[in-house]
Formats: structure tokens, C-alpha cells, sequence
């Protein structure tokens, strides 16, 4: 941590040995010198600035996060603890300042945002590959086997129409292939409107169908 103080005209008064090492700087070097003059950028100096100048103008603590550059032009983050210091009067006579690092913190923070998001973009774009498969195992569904089953159908009805079909068990055949047939379209109909991806990714098309068939019957 470091650990620094300030008088009322944000004058460094004193600096722990930690800082002045991050800072490539002595104690005395430190000492008596306000933020913008320790070398650090503009913006770093404004926030820290603006920090100090509500604690003294409201008298109370405060906590802010800050930011700025080591002397080695490592960037770093801090949580700041910013405390009035008062005499036994009573009367504001400076700020304390104690900074703990963060940057870890902040980066492990960052680096599981984006494996969050790399997770829901990962899994939008399973959903939309899966989606893509059940439209196109209906489609297949639809216009390849209930194609074939419709052709089959139609045979059974020539068959069943010809001059030899008065033989009653072989009348009775071709109705019992006709309603299998039929229940079959209807399987498949069903199938391609409401497939179940579950059931279809997890075992594959032979097992959906094989739960489908068993359900009707």
C-alpha cells in the first residue's frame, strides 16, 4: 500500500518508502511537492486533485479509484482512502491518503467480462448452428422421406385396385401397409414441426424417430 500525506494547499508532507519506489524518487524529493509536479499525466493528476479537494471541502472521508503511472511507465490501478486529519481543536489541518493496488483485481475483472462474453457469443452462435440443423433435418424430413412414403402410398392404392386383389387376406394386407403408412406421415409431420433438439443431438435421428414411433403407438 502506499501511504502519503497533504496539508490544505495539496502539498505532499509525507510519502511511505513503498511510493517512493513505484515513483523513482526520494523522501526528499517527494515532500513538498503537489501532485502535478511528481511527474504524473494531466488526467492522473486531476482525479486524485479533485479527490482531495472534496475531502478537504466537505470534511469527510472518501473513497475513489484512481489511476497513474509508475516510474517504470507501468500504468496501475488504486483504490483511494482519502481521510480528513484534524488537530484536537477540531480544525481541518490536512489529508491522508492510503492507495492499495487493484490492478490484478481490475484485470482478472476485464479478462471474465470477456470470457462472459466469448461464453453467450460461443453459445448464440451453437443455438443458431443447431437451429440451422433442426430446419434442415425438417426440410429433409418433409421433402425426402414423406416424399417416398407418399409414393409408396400411392402403389399400395394401385396395388389394391387391381384385378387380382379380390383375395381378402391379401385385401387386408395392403390396408394393414396403407395405415402404416399413414401413421408413418403423420410421425413425420410431426417430426419436422416440432423436432426435439434435445433428444436429437443428444441420441441422433434414429433414436428421435425411435421415441416418436413408440409415443404414437
Amino acid at each position: 500500500d502506499f501511504i502519503l500525506s497533504y496539508d490544505l494547499k495539496g502539498r505532499i508532507t509525507y510519502a511511505n518508502r513503498a511510493l517512493c519506489e513505484a515513483l523513482g524518487m526520494s523522501y526528499e524529493q517527494i515532500t513538498g511537492k503537489r501532485n502535478r509536479e511528481m511527474g504524473l499525466r494531466p488526467e492522473e493528476c486531476r482525479q486524485f486533485d479533485s479527490a482531495i479537494h472534496d475531502v478537504i471541502l466537505k470534511g469527510e472521508s472518501l473513497r475513489k479509484r484512481i489511476s497513474f503511472t509508475t516510474n517504470n511507465s507501468d500504468l496501475r490501478h488504486y483504490d483511494a482512502y482519502i481521510h480528513p486529519i484534524f488537530n484536537f481543536s477540531g480544525l481541518l489541518i490536512g489529508i491522508s491518503a492510503i492507495l492499495r493496488d487493484i490492478t490484478e483485481i481490475i484485470t482478472y475483472e476485464e479478462m471474465l467480462r470477456n470470457s462472459r462474453d466469448e461464453l453467450r457469443e460461443l453459445s448464440r452462435k451453437m443455438e443458431s448452428i443447431r437451429e440451422m440443423e433442426r430446419k434442415e433435418i425438417a426440410i429433409n424430413l418433409h421433402d425426402d422421406l414423406g416424399q417416398k412414403l407418399t409414393i409408396l402410398k400411392i402403389g399400395l392404392n394401385m396395388l389394391k385396385t387391381e384385378e387380382k386383389t379380390d383375395d381378402g387376406q391379401f385385401r387386408e394386407k395392403v390396408n394393414d401397409l396403407m395405415h402404416i403408412v399413414d401413421d408413418t406421415v403423420k410421425i413425420v409431420h410431426r417430426l419436422s414441426s416440432d423436432l426435439r433438439p434435445s433428444l436429437l443431438y443428444d441420441f441422433g435421428l434414429p433414436e428421435a424417430l425411435k421415441y416418436h414411433l413408440e409415443e404414437f403407438s
